[in-house]
């Protein structure tokens, strides 16, 4: 007990000057230390933009201008070692400590993000962990501020970001080894599909701010992005959108998480 408390404290010290600084935060739990990478407010093009070619789906489009606050977003998807730590279990069918964590629900996803806040609470002030919206992880997977622009997050070519059906060898990898993107974010595209926090739901051409799709939809399902190890790599374009129903699971679906601040009174809101 006195371990765990004393890695809250240290943790509160460093995030506190890093939230200031806009640097990177580094938390530690239960001796697991995880890296949350800084992403700066901005507007960007969501949806079916020209440099993802000819592989676009219908439910991609419209394109429509999203705003974004600043939030923090995981550089690695969630590892089997760091739900170990905070759960005390590893659903995963590829067992490794490295590898993202999968096999998990959205149900279960939203319950680990629910867990790790009731542990760190004291430790996190006015934000809160949460599983990103859809509109904040594509921001993200194409480099927020830094973005250039590319096909697949941090690249046109495939192979150099992402873990899909032709370099798998039909499985999960270690998380962090390929080229990460502009701001440094890993296996946004490829390794393992990711579970958002909305809704599924169609696309409009207004312009949104913080937008989350919070009421359930008549399909009974939840948002999937990023692609996977099993998939072709066309599956792992920053802009391509699956939904599946929250109590599905799959060795190809993991998730990662995101720091937001709970008091923003737009957060939350769809506009």
């Amino acid at each position: 007990m006195k371990k765990y408390f004393f890695s809250i404290i240290v943790t509160v010290l460093f995030c506190t000057a890093a939230i200031a600084q806009h640097e990177n935060i580094k938390f530690e739990i239960n001796n697991q230390t995880f890296e949350m990478v800084y992403v700066g407010p901005g507007t960007f093009v969501m949806g079916a933009t020209p440099e993802q070619g000819i592989d676009l789906w219908l439910n991609e489009r419209p394109t429509h201008r999203v705003t974004l606050s600043p939030y923090f977003i995981g550089k690695y998807e969630v590892t089997q070692e760091l739900y170990e730590a905070v759960m005390g279990n590893n659903p995963s069918h590829f067992q490794g400590n490295g590898l993202p964590v999968e096999n998990v629900t959205w149900i279960e996803a939203e319950k680990f993000v629910e867990t790790l806040n009731e542990l760190m609470h004291d430790s996190l002030g006015n934000r809160k962990f949460a599983l990103p919206s859809e509109a904040q992880w594509e921001y993200a997977a194409r480099g927020g501020a830094e973005g250039e622009v590319y096909k697949f997050s941090g690249s046109d070519v495939a192979n150099d970001v992402a873990w899909s059906s032709e370099n798998s060898n039909d499985r999960t990898h270690t998380v962090g080894m390929l080229k990460p993107n502009e701001l440094g974010i890993c296996d946004m595209s490829g390794n393992v599909n990711e579970w958002c926090y909305d809704w599924w739901g169609v696309y409009n051409s207004e312009h949104r701010r913080n937008p989350n799709v919070t009421t359930e939809g008549v399909e009974h399902r939840r948002l999937v992005r990023g692609g996977g190890w099993d998939r072709s790599e066309r599956y792992s374009r920053v802009s391509i959108r699956h939904n599946m129903q929250p109590e599905r699971k799959s060795p190809s679906i993991g998730f990662r998480i995101v720091l937001v601040d709970d008091h923003d009174p737009v957060f939350w809101k769809n506009e």
